[in-house]
């Protein structure tokens, strides 16, 4: 639940002291407000009230009807406490300031608002509709988003073997190291339902990557005094890869789309964790027993070939571009890496040769599902270059299940 006037989000509506009273009026009007800000810069100079633009002469300027504002608020405020001071001072506009500059109006439909918004009084935290409406208003701003889902393994175990007492001590630790850990400036965290909690965020993806591991280790680490183990959840991931802008987009089937593609990888991540294997999808894709370059075939008027043994057998990965030959030679070690059928995909950016020509670097991206993690793997380049690059894509590949 929103807790400050920081966290709302203010109407940035003001009038500069030399605008005419009746240009003043105008915007008064179009915003249906009382009072509004008189601001220069982002100093705040004082309010105009409705009551003296109606009988300000003609010609006149802001500054000549403005007054002192009878109430401020800093950005800072409890939302209680702004909701008291409307009833105090029966104003229905209040300009808010951060560190003396001027960010915006309060109304108390404003906070109507958010003090009706559904929330859970558990983990004061806000339930799913938040996180809809925050998905499509950072949409309908141009904004990526990805979201994290939660979900709590065996919760109705806690309820059946300790009671609901501790149950719901459960979520609320849950809720409160993932509120230490998420941005307001970025983030939007919700409890789903039950025993599921979501996350959206507007970070670049690989922060949200970053995020989502820190979320892991910790996770790793909950103990509630009186249960046995840590608790233990679940997470799926999805969105965060939009290349292009969106045309004709309907906001809201895309963000349940985003939220059902999380939920679904939480599942599986659930079902590989009671499987054994790790919660991540990619430490969990099988790579085989054996994974080696087997040949390279790199002439420059053929095919780039690289053939791999997995687990005694053979696959080829064939190139037939026009890039530069080390980049040809990565390229065909990735398609040879997804004719294994490993459970994974990979995608080459760049391969880099250090300059005193002693080793080789293959930069790329591992993909499987939802997932895709950025990967480095390096060789020393040896007597045969070529060779160096593929066992340098095959490092880079296995270092995604390697990450933690």
């Amino acid at each position: 639940m929103i807790q400050s006037l920081e966290q709302l989000r203010l109407l940035p509506v003001w009038v500069h002291p030399e605008f005419l009273a009746s240009t003043a009026l105008f915007v008064l009007r179009g915003h249906r407000l009382p009072q509004v800000p008189v601001v220069e810069g982002a100093e705040l100079l004082g309010v105009v009230t409705l009551d003296a633009l109606l009988v300000a002469a003609q010609g006149a300027r802001v500054r000549d009807v403005m007054i002192d504002p009878p109430i401020v608020l800093d950005v800072h405020t409890r939302v209680k406490r702004a909701a008291a001071a409307f009833v105090e001072s029966g104003i229905e506009a209040i300009p808010v300031l951060r560190e003396g500059a001027f960010c915006g109006v309060l109304t108390p439909i404003m906070l109507l608002q958010e003090m009706g918004r559904s929330y859970d009084p558990l983990t004061n935290l806000n339930w799913s509709d938040t996180l809809r409406e925050w998905g499509m208003e950072s949409l309908k701003q141009g904004r990526e988003i990805s979201i994290l889902f939660l979900d709590i393994d065996d919760f109705g175990n806690y309820n059946k073997q300790y009671g609901h007492i501790v149950g719901d001590q459960v979520l609320v630790a849950i809720a409160g190291l993932l509120r230490d850990r998420v941005d307001a400036n970025s983030d939007v965290l919700v409890r789903f339902g039950g025993d599921e909690f979501a996350i959206g965020s507007v970070r670049a993806r690989e922060e949200v990557e970053d995020l989502l591991f820190e979320l892991r280790g910790a996770l790793d680490h909950v103990h509630l005094e009186g249960v046995d183990g840590a608790v233990e959840v679940s997470i799926g991931q999805s969105g965060g890869k939009r290349t292009k802008e969106r045309e004709n987009v309907h906001f809201a089937a895309t963000v349940d789309a985003l939220i059902n593609l999380a939920s679904k990888e939480c599942l599986a991540a659930k079902a590989r964790r009671k499987a054994g294997e790790s919660e991540d999808p990619l430490a969990s894709a099988a790579t085989g027993e054996e994974l080696a370059v087997f040949a390279v075939e790199a002439d420059a008027a053929a095919p780039t070939i690289v053939v791999l043994s997995v687990d005694g057998q053979r696959r080829a990965g064939i190139h037939l571009g026009e890039e530069d030959p080390a980049l040809r030679v990565a390229m065909a070690t990735a398609k040879a890496i997804e004719r294994a059928d490993l459970g994974a995909s990979m995608t080459i950016d760049d391969v880099v040769l250090a300059t005193d020509g002693s080793q080789v670097t293959v930069v790329g991206r591992v993909r499987r599902g939802e997932t895709e993690r950025a990967v480095v793997g390096s060789e020393s380049a040896g007597s045969d270059r070529f060779r160096a690059i593929a066992e340098a894509t095959v490092v880079a590949f296995r270092s995604a299940r390697n990450r933690r």
